[in-house]
């Protein structure tokens, strides 16, 4: 009893530590909670999420079965290994988990996305996009923020999208620039991305927000760092702004569309 207590201790600790993003930290409370208490599927899972950003994938996927194992009748784990699998690009994978779990838990709107955003990113259009339109608001920001990534890669593999760099300043226009945050954005504008991601991560250091927080995720889209991207656009996402979600995915799916078809 006394170690199954101090396991959960420990679980507790290492969430905070993730939430400070000190995963090493985390990872090793993980391990001792592990060692303490061995049926702890929580454990299992949240340590499976977080090596799965360090690109330790087979061994995330196999703590996540491991969980599975422990606790089967959870939708949420199947759908956090969908995650897993989806953030290293098995969308087939990703697909087979989010549909278990929502057979699992059909009201949820979030594992509905997450099933059409693997969808979209197996080729499918129409269907994943309909339902999406209805559901996208509806989630939390881990399923916003894989669905920007992936519509937004998408848009910039086909060309460069002036008119979309356009509509990402407009929803910015009003707000207060400092010079790091305005001359990251020109330097966006100019294609230059490593002088505006240069700018742009110095810009955090007085005035984090969407804008620089933004800006850095699409400068990872071209350079083809889309986990780094993804991070980004999840800070992004978790910050309260006027940025207009809604008219941002409404273009983003009309666009999607366009150009894939």
């Amino acid at each position: 009893m006394f170690g199954q207590m101090k396991a959960e201790i420990l679980f507790s600790k290492a969430q905070k530590l993730v939430n400070q993003e000190k995963f090493d930290e985390a990872i090793d409370l993980f391990d001792k909670a592990i060692a303490l208490n061995e049926k702890d599927s929580a454990v299992y899972i949240h340590k499976a999420l977080v090596i799965s950003g360090k690109d330790r994938y087979t061994e995330a996927v196999e703590l996540a079965e491991k969980a599975i194992s422990l606790k089967p009748d959870s939708p949420v784990y199947h759908a956090f290994l969908g995650m897993i699998h989806y953030d290293n690009e098995n969308y087939v994978e990703a697909l087979k988990y989010f549909k278990k779990s929502n057979e699992m838990d059909s009201e949820n709107a979030q594992t509905l996305c997450l099933e059409k955003v693997a969808n979209i990113a197996l080729g499918e259009i129409e269907e994943p996009i309909s339902v999406l339109k209805k559901k996208i608001l509806l989630t939390n920001s881990e399923c916003k923020s894989r669905l920007l990534v992936l519509l937004e890669r998408k848009l910039l593999e086909q060309d460069d999208n002036d008119e979309y760099n356009v509509l990402a300043k407009k929803h910015f226009e009003n707000e207060t620039l400092t010079m790091s945050i305005l001359f990251g954005i020109m330097y966006f504008e100019m294609k230059e991305y490593q002088k505006a991601e240069n700018n742009l991560l110095a810009s955090l250091e007085t005035t984090p927000g969407v804008i620089n927080y933004y800006y850095l995720g699409l400068c990872n889209i071209k350079k083809c760092d889309y986990k780094k991207a993804q991070y980004w656009f999840k800070k992004a996402m978790a910050f309260k702004s006027i940025f207009n979600m809604k008219q941002r995915f409404d273009y983003l799916f009309e666009e999607f569309a366009k150009q894939m078809s």
